[in-house]
């Protein structure tokens, strides 16, 4: 079995022909992914927000988004409470 040219660098990594199965298997997951994602991606199937299976998205941007909303719900919290402060000041005068 010499599929790809990998069979004499596999006997020599000392490979028994059952784990071919695990490396050819890998091989194809990848591949299949790889192209299910870029499928994906041209349809714009995938939330915005997804960071798994995704060019330039990582934990670390996904932990910068929520961080980054829930700033922003608390400045409008904010917003609104002094808001209703100075209505309710405004009725009392």
């Amino acid at each position: 079995m010499c599929w790809l040219g990998l069979a004499p660098y596999l006997k020599h990594a000392g490979t028994t022909p059952g784990q071919y199965y695990k490396i050819v298997a890998k091989i194809v997951e990848k591949l299949a992914c790889r192209q299910l994602v870029a499928f994906f991606e041209r349809l714009k199937l995938l939330p915005s927000l997804q960071s798994a299976y995704r060019k330039k998205h990582s934990t670390e941007t996904a932990v910068l988004k929520v961080i980054t909303d829930v700033l922003r719900g608390v400045r409008v919290i904010m917003l609104k409470t002094t808001k209703d402060k100075t209505k309710d000041k405004t009725k009392d005068s």
